[in-house]
């Protein structure tokens, strides 16, 4: 089995250790756990390595790793995950071929099933994401550790993240030890998000055969497409990313599919507004991803990134207002694809731009007034955290007015869909 993504570097970033650092008290809380007794290192030292921004070393690591998995273990044993059926028919992989094919029914029946579903679903977790991942998502979340399980086999179906990850650990020796952590962060870092975005929005339908089947085909037509939807600035962006790892040594088509990862992971949006609206997932995903160059989703994304993080709950919040980021940026791109008006404008332009999908040129710069959406709102985050002379706190002051409710919803206003931050 290749090394877990932790384990290939020195030492993890400064910025994981305010999650670290609450596991450990977490599970020295319950009792599970005694710092001391594994040399692990305790408030006050912490306190030093947060103001030197220095990260646990691979030894801490190696142990919360292994404390991670005995936690994540007991929790599993606990549920009624190994009953799924999805579950118990890749199950069936965990066992020698000539076994499964002789004693189908023995092997449903084992006594022992649920102790090898906890176990194998332990380590493909905990191995791919590390210590603290389902302390860290159920603070977020408030999930339980059977949903965000079943969230984690449902997202690794239906991006192919297996095969993605076989691939990359199958670069030993061949490439960097640097641009496979590279690659791995970019898996990691969608499926955080997209774990996430299940168990906010589909808390309470989590079947993992219902949500494979929900999201896997758009999903798959939206990744064989890429980076058509993508704005012109992303696509530079992603083929100067896919160049670069091809000159480190990795293939072309696995380059192209690391590379699409980040873009991928607005995918379970899109697939949603697709439905929604009825309409052909590439033209809701090149609607929505000119929207994040029209309306600079990815420098608010960037500001958001540079906040300082100093405790929990600043890293917390941040997190909070990507999340709220997304949701306008969704909410957006939806509003376009139900307004029959703005779609008939959206179309027509598509000559003008040589007939690509959704692509918005300059002329589609005119003034489209929308009823009811948080597009206006939106927008006045953007202009007040450009006035105040700090982008970052001025969007955290707009967020803050949204949810003390300061902008009344249902509102009417004109937008003018043109770059609004210089």
């Amino acid at each position: 089995r290749g090394m877990p993504v932790w384990g290939r570097g020195v030492m993890v970033p400064a910025e994981k250790l305010y999650e670290h650092a609450r596991f450990i008290d977490h599970l020295e809380q319950r009792g599970k756990l005694n710092r001391k007794l594994e040399y692990l290192p305790d408030a006050k030292m912490i306190a030093e390595r947060q103001a030197n921004q220095r990260g646990l070393t691979k030894p801490e690591i190696a142990v919360l790793h292994a404390y991670s998995k005995m936690n994540y273990y007991d929790a599993l044993i606990d549920s009624d995950i190994s009953h799924d059926s999805y579950l118990r028919a890749e199950m069936a992989g965990y066992f020698p071929r000539v076994l499964v094919e002789r004693f189908p029914d023995e092997i449903s029946a084992h006594r022992l099933l649920r102790e090898i579903t906890a176990t194998y679903l332990t380590n493909r977790i905990v191995d791919h994401m590390g210590p603290g991942f389902g302390f860290r998502v159920r603070e977020e979340v408030g999930a339980n550790i059977d949903s965000l399980t079943r969230a984690f086999v449902s997202v690794c179906v239906i991006f192919d993240i297996d095969r993605i990850w076989s691939d990359i650990e199958g670069l030993d020796n061949m490439v960097s030890a640097s641009v496979q952590m590279e690659m791995m962060y970019a898996v990691t870092t969608l499926l955080r998000r997209t774990v996430t975005w299940l168990l906010r929005y589909r808390p309470n339908d989590l079947e993992i055969a219902t949500v494979i089947g929900h999201f896997r085909r758009g999903v798959a037509e939206l990744t064989e497409q890429m980076p058509k939807p993508l704005s012109a600035p992303d696509r530079l962006a992603l083929n100067r990313q896919v160049k670069t790892l091809t000159q480190s040594g990795v293939e072309q088509e696995l380059a192209r599919r690391v590379g699409v990862l980040l873009p991928l992971a607005s995918a379970l949006d899109l697939v949603e507004i697709a439905r929604d609206s009825g309409r052909e997932i590439l033209d809701v995903a090149a609607v929505y991803y000119q929207l994040g160059k029209e309306l600079d989703f990815h420098w608010l994304h960037a500001q958001i990134d540079k906040l300082h993080i100093h405790t929990h709950w600043h890293d917390l919040a941040r997190t909070r207002l990507r999340e709220m980021l997304d949701n306008h940026q969704r909410e957006i791109a939806a509003c376009i694809e139900d307004n029959p008006i703005l779609q008939e404008g959206w179309q027509d332009d598509r000559t003008v731009a040589g007939g690509e999908p959704g692509c918005l040129p300059a002329t589609r710069r005119n003034t489209c007034r929308v009823q009811g959406t948080l597009v206006g709102r939106f927008c006045d985050a953007i202009d007040g955290g450009c006035r105040c002379g700090d982008a970052a706190h001025g969007l955290i002051a707009s967020q803050r007015a949204v949810w003390m409710g300061a902008w009344p919803v249902p509102i009417s206003f004109t937008w003018v869909l043109s770059p609004v931050v210089a």
